[in-house]
């Protein structure tokens, strides 16, 4: 007699044989997950890899403009002085400029980021606390 949220159909199969099946299932849905974040880990280490090789690129790309642009400066300078004059002060245009120098660049940031930080302690002892 058929209970009642079932079919009619009678299941061949005992309980001993229905767990089985469900163990059978749950590790191939757990082969086949795993299989997947395999599968996405590759995809992003493959596009993280391109853009650092994008980065590292845009880094050297950088560099080579930077060297032409004082290679500029300092044969326009040669115009007008001897060209050793012109190659000092085009070195001193570079190693004097705030930024050129990476120590320049840190020092910069970490003021910005004291600077930001000590706005929001402000605005965060302005406010009521509740």
């Amino acid at each position: 007699m058929p209970t009642q949220g079932t079919n009619d159909r009678q299941s061949p199969l005992g309980l001993g044989a229905a767990v089985k099946e469900v163990a059978e299932r749950t590790s191939a849905i757990v082969r086949l997950e795993l299989e997947l974040a395999a599968m996405e880990l590759k995809r992003k280490v493959a596009s993280l890899g391109v853009g650092i090789g994008l980065l590292l690129r845009a880094a050297l790309f950088l560099v080579f403009m930077l060297a032409f642009v004082f290679a500029t400066i300092a044969a326009a300078l040669a115009t007008t002085m001897p060209t050793w004059a012109a190659l000092l002060v085009t070195t001193g245009i570079c190693s004097c400029s705030p930024g050129c120098s990476p120590s320049s660049v840190s020092r910069r940031s970490g003021k910005a980021h004291r600077r930001s930080r000590s706005r929001r302690s402000r605005k965060r002892s302005s406010r009521p606390r509740c």
